[in-house]
């Protein structure tokens, strides 16, 4: 049986986790998206007016929704805490 290496152990150790954040992130940011789909239609809020209370652009808020944009976790949160209340 070959030896590993410890930097190789470690290396491998931190992609494996770094790869299980990524993707506990993706998911999370996933719910949240449906949060705020949820919000819009029950509240029967325009995105527009959902941006503007939450100080996003409508459009990195759309960019967002359709997967083609990236938004900080921290202004999706205050969308869904603004309106889960």
């Amino acid at each position: 049986m070959e030896k590993t290496k410890p930097t190789e152990y470690f290396e491998k150790e931190y992609s494996q986790n770094l790869s299980i954040r990524r993707n506990y992130r993706k998911k999370l940011i996933q719910s949240v998206a449906r949060q705020i789909c949820r919000i819009s239609i029950e509240e029967k809020i325009s995105l527009e007016k959902l941006a503007e209370m939450s100080n996003v652009s409508e459009l990195t808020l759309k960019r967002w929704l359709i997967g083609k944009g990236e938004m900080h976790l921290d202004s999706l949160c205050k969308i869904c805490l603004r309106f889960n209340k």
